[in-house]
């Protein structure tokens, strides 16, 4: 995706859920990113649009904000998202624990699946 795509993509979108031309409510806003990401549970929040914090997002809030994501996502800064920077890999707590313990399982801990008695 580029720059281009993002800013038709967002153009398209904020009629769909503003409440005026100008500016929304964190309420739409909220309800529209849950709607879009199919999430509430995203990097994205109403508190992260509103850097003055008036309750109130701005159509300029908005696009700095999703400027700023596009910008940190290009990691190799040539305007443009790839599905590679797209992807998103979730740290395991199986690998955590096991670089926390010097990567040995602890003992005493069963491993696989458990016998039947």
């Amino acid at each position: 995706m580029s720059e281009a795509e993002l800013h038709a993509g967002l153009n398209s979108a904020w009629p769909t859920f503003a409440d005026g031309e100008h500016s929304t409510s964190t309420l739409s806003l909220d309800n529209w990113l849950e709607r879009a990401l199919g999430s509430a549970d995203t990097e994205l929040s109403p508190i992260a649009f509103d850097s003055n914090i008036d309750s109130v997002i701005s159509r300029r809030e908005f696009d700095v904000r999703f400027a700023a994501v596009f910008e940190r996502l290009d990691k190799d800064e040539n305007g443009e998202l790839t599905r590679a920077e797209l992807l998103f890999t979730p740290a395991r707590a199986s690998r955590q624990s096991s670089s926390q313990s010097g990567g040995r399982a602890r003992e005493g801990r069963p491993r696989g699946r458990p016998q039947r008695q």
